[in-house]
C-alpha cells in the first residue's frame, strides 16, 4: 500500500467535514520519506506545530524536527509533514500539536511506513444467512489480512443503491456479527468499510440478506361489529409491529364452521376496520366473526374473540314502561323505569329533557347509550328552577330507536342548602362554631373573612363535621363578614352561608 486517500465516500462527507479539531487527512508512503497530512476548518491561518511520532509496538511518541508546512485552501487549514528523520523500516504513527491564541490542539492519528509495498486489506469472502432462534441476520465475513486494520464498519439500509446507515463498528479482528431487523422476509443490504492505519478502504461489495425467523403474532383485540346500511362493519385492534396482515372469518346463523372472507387485509396503524359487502340469504338471523393476524413470517396467530351480530332489523322495540320521578340525596331529578332486560332485542336507553318555561326542543342528556340493563337516570346537569319533561326512548341492537318515548313532568327546585354560623370573642380573638351539613353530599367547607371592601381571604378548608376555628388575626373594634362555601363531591362549589358579621370588642 504506497498511496491513500482519506476521504473515499461521498456519503461519508457531511460526517467527516463537520467534525471539530485537527482531523487526519491523507497519508503517502512513497519510497523512503512518507508525507502524511492533516486538516482543519476552525483555523484559517498559517500558525506553528510541532510532530510527534512512535514507531508500532511503542507506547512513546517523541517529537521530531523534520520537513513541515501549511496552506490555506478556500476555507480550509492544511498540515503537511514530509518526514526525513526516518532510519529503518517500519510502521509509524504521528500526530501534531498546533498552537494558537486560545490553547493547544492536538490532531487525530496518522500512520505511514517506509516498508515498500503493502497489500491493503480486502475482503474475500462476505456470507448473509437467517438467524434460527431470532429475526435477524447472520453476517460472516473473511479479510485477506488483517495485521494493519483497526476497524471495521457495519452499513445497512434498505435499498441497494443508497440509504446506508451504520449499524455498528468492530474491531479489526471481527469476523461475523449478528443484525436484528425488524422485518422478517424483506431483502437488508450490507457492506463493510474497512479502516487500517493508513485511513479508510473502498467499500466492500454489497450483498443481501433475509431473515425468515417465522414468529407467531399476537391475535387480534378488542374486536366489534356493527350493521351499517353499506355493510357490516368490523373493527379491531392490532397488537405488535410485526404484523403484515389479517385474515377475516364469517358464519352465518348456525351453519357448521366458519369461512374466510378476507386473506392477508394488510392495514398499518392500531386500529383496523372492514366493511363486509359479501351477500349473505336475506332470511340470515346472525353473523359472527372472529380474525387472526399473519406475522412478517407469515404465521397466523391464534384467533382472536368471536363477535356476534343479530340481523333482526325488522323488530320494532317498545319504549320502556312506569317512568317515575324522585330527587336523589344530592337534589337532582332521578328518573326509574322498568328495565327492559327480557327483550332480546333492546340494546339500551336515551334520556332526553324539555324546558316547558320555554318551550325548548328536547335535550339528549346521556353521551352514551345506557345499557339494557340499566333502568335509572340522574340528571345531575339541571340548575335552574322551573318545569320540565324528561323522556325515555328505547334503543333496538340494530341502533333504532323506538317509535314513542315515555314521559313525566316535574317542577324542580334546588336545594337551599345554609351552614348556620354562631360565634364567641375572647382576647385570643373570634371563634366561630357550626354544625355539619346533612341534607346534601357535601365534601368539604371553605371558610372565608371578608373586612369592608377588600378582598375575602380563605381562612380554612374543612371537612364536613362539627367545627370550631379561632380566628386570631382580627383587630379591637374592626368589623369583619365570615362566609361559607360548600364543596360536593362532583367538585361544585356552592355559598352555604352569605355572612355572619362580627364586630370585634376592643382589646384591652
Amino acid at each position: 500500500m504506497n498511496r491513500y486517500l482519506f476521504s473515499v465516500l461521498l456519503f461519508l462527507l457531511p460526517w467527516w467535514l463537520s467534525a471539530q479539531g485537527i482531523r487526519a487527512y491523507r497519508s503517502d508512503s512513497e519510497g523512503e520519506v512518507p508525507r502524511v497530512m492533516w486538516f482543519t476548518h476552525d483555523i484559517i491561518d498559517t500558525l506553528p506545530f510541532e510532530v510527534y511520532r512512535s514507531p508500532i509496538g511503542e507506547d512513546e511518541f517523541l517529537q521530531i524536527a523534520t520537513v513541515k508546512r501549511t496552506w490555506i485552501k478556500q476555507d480550509t487549514t492544511i498540515f503537511v509533514v514530509f518526514d526525513t528523520t526516518i532510519v529503518e523500516p517500519n510502521i509509524y504513527r504521528y500526530y501534531i500539536t498546533v498552537f494558537n491564541e486560545a490553547d493547544t490542539l492536538i490532531s487525530e492519528l496518522v500512520f505511514a511506513h517506509t516498508m515498500g509495498y503493502i497489500a491493503p486489506p480486502y475482503l474475500v469472502n462476505f456470507t448473509a444467512s437467517s438467524a434460527k432462534d431470532r429475526k435477524a441476520i447472520v453476517l460472516n465475513w473473511k479479510l485477506n489480512e488483517n495485521r494493519t486494520v483497526q476497524s471495521l464498519s457495519l452499513f445497512r439500509s434498505r435499498s441497494y443503491d443508497d440509504g446506508y446507515e451504520l449499524v455498528t463498528v468492530l474491531s479489526g479482528d471481527a469476523t461475523h456479527y449478528v443484525d436484528e431487523v425488524p422485518r422478517a422476509n424483506e431483502p437488508w443490504f450490507y457492506f463493510l468499510l474497512i479502516k487500517d492505519f493508513f485511513g479508510y478502504q473502498m467499500p466492500g461489495v454489497r450483498i443481501h440478506g433475509f431473515s425468515n425467523f417465522a414468529e407467531v403474532p399476537f391475535p387480534p383485540q378488542d374486536m366489534t361489529v356493527s350493521y351499517h346500511e353499506t355493510g357490516i362493519k368490523v373493527k379491531w385492534r392490532g397488537i405488535g409491529d410485526n404484523i403484515i396482515g389479517y385474515n377475516l372469518y364469517r358464519k352465518v346463523d348456525e351453519n357448521p364452521g366458519f369461512i374466510r372472507i378476507i386473506s392477508q387485509y394488510y392495514a398499518p396503524g392500531e386500529w383496523i376496520e372492514v366493511t363486509d359487502t359479501i351477500v349473505y340469504p336475506p332470511e340470515t338471523q346472525s353473523l359472527a366473526y372472529f380474525c387472526t393476524a399473519v406475522s412478517d413470517g407469515f404465521k397466523a396467530s391464534n384467533a382472536g374473540d368471536t363477535v356476534f351480530l343479530n340481523l333482526a332489523v325488522n323488530i320494532p322495540v317498545p319504549p320502556p314502561g312506569d317512568l317515575d320521578y324522585f330527587r336523589s340525596d344530592r337534589g337532582y331529578p332521578m328518573l326509574l323505569w322498568r328495565s327492559q332486560e327480557e327483550n332480546n332485542y333492546v340494546a339500551g336507553y336515551n334520556v332526553y329533557r324539555i324546558d316547558l318555561n320555554r318551550e325548548d326542543l328536547p335535550v339528549k342528556l346521556n353521551r352514551n347509550l345506557l345499557l339494557y340493563t340499566t333502568n335509572h337516570f340522574t340528571d345531575t346537569t339541571l340548575q335552574e328552577e322551573g318545569r320540565y319533561r324528561y323522556e325515555v326512548e328505547s334503543v333496538s341492537i340494530t341502533g333504532e330507536e323506538s317509535a314513542l318515548r315515555i314521559s313525566v313532568d316535574i317542577q324542580y327546585d334546588p336545594l337551599n342548602i345554609v351552614l348556620l354560623i354562631s360565634s364567641t370573642q375572647n382576647k385570643s380573638g373570634i371563634t366561630l362554631q357550626w354544625q355539619p351539613i346533612t341534607s346534601v353530599e357535601v365534601k368539604n367547607l371553605f371558610l372565608y373573612r371578608q373586612q369592608g371592601d377588600k378582598q375575602p381571604v380563605l381562612l380554612s378548608k374543612v371537612a364536613n363535621v362539627k367545627g370550631k376555628y379561632l380566628d386570631n388575626k382580627t383587630t379591637g373594634g374592626t368589623s369583619y363578614i365570615y362566609t361559607v362555601w360548600a364543596e360536593l363531591k362532583n367538585g361544585t362549589k356552592i355559598l352555604v352561608n352569605e355572612g355572619h358579621l362580627v364586630k370585634r370588642n376592643p382589646v384591652n
